[in-house]
């Protein structure tokens, strides 16, 4: 027991100094631990995107890519086919639009690319319909950087819905579909999206004129990241 005779009193400066000292210690813990979390979630990051990169691997649609980009170079004139990773374009300057308007300059080449998509989609998914599954085949819309990005958002919709609504129109008068359900199915393997002014090509920059003629697109891409697993990523799979 200490002695009735030792004084405990603190001064209000010893006592602010040790609160002080205390919240220095805290905020040391606070930053070590901070950093520590950021480490934790940067190694969580990689090893999830390892997963994805193992676990996920680009389908094989070889077959389809070279028939509509051969098709798309010989009604078109213009041979495209450019790969990043799981995603291939195909006509990225093909099928362009004047300022402000939603159907394309030149209709009779998005006629062809639209034939060429419908005709080879469909001859791919009736050859190997388990990596047509799998796939998923991108109508984006896009436009230059003059107005309202919301404006330009909707205008890109339209633009991209310009040339869907000729795939669409070419899967309602063909009669080879066994059913409705068959032909949904196909048709959802298609995705229309618009980047409206978010994706301009290089070399405009969305300053002054240059350039804009040419952001003024409609861009298909095929993404060929597997959506599940199973053995007909690469294989060939038949009616």
């Amino acid at each position: 027991m200490p002695s009735r005779d030792v004084n405990y009193w603190i001064s209000w400066a010893d006592l602010t100094f040790m609160l002080f000292i205390a919240g220095l210690a805290a905020v040391a813990v606070s930053e070590e631990r901070r950093q520590q979390v950021e480490q934790d979630l940067t190694v969580v990051k990689e090893e999830l995107e390892n997963e994805r990169r193992h676990s996920n691997p680009c389908a094989n649609a070889d077959r389809f890519l070279a028939g509509f980009s051969t098709c798309v170079a010989r009604e078109t004139g213009r041979k495209q086919l450019q790969r990043t990773g799981c995603f291939v374009t195909v006509g990225e300057d093909v099928i362009q639009f004047a300022n402000d308007k939603a159907d394309p300059v030149n209709s009779s080449a998005a006629d062809a690319v639209a034939g060429c998509l419908y005709e080879n989609a469909r001859q791919f998914a009736s050859l190997e319909p388990a990596v047509f599954e799998v796939i998923t085949i991108h109508v984006d819309g896009h436009t230059d950087c003059v107005g309202a990005s919301t404006e330009n958002q909707v205008l890109g919709a339209a633009r991209a819905l310009s040339v869907y609504s000729r795939v669409l129109a070419r899967a309602d008068g063909d009669t080879v579909w066994p059913s409705p359900v068959a032909k949904r199915a196909f048709l959802g393997r298609f995705a229309v999206r618009s980047f409206g002014e978010s994706r301009p090509v290089e070399g405009s920059g969305c300053a002054g004129a240059r350039g804009w003629a040419n952001d003024r697109r409609v861009v298909v891409s095929v993404q060929l990241a597997t959506e599940r697993p199973g053995s007909a990523v690469a294989g060939r799979g038949s009616l």
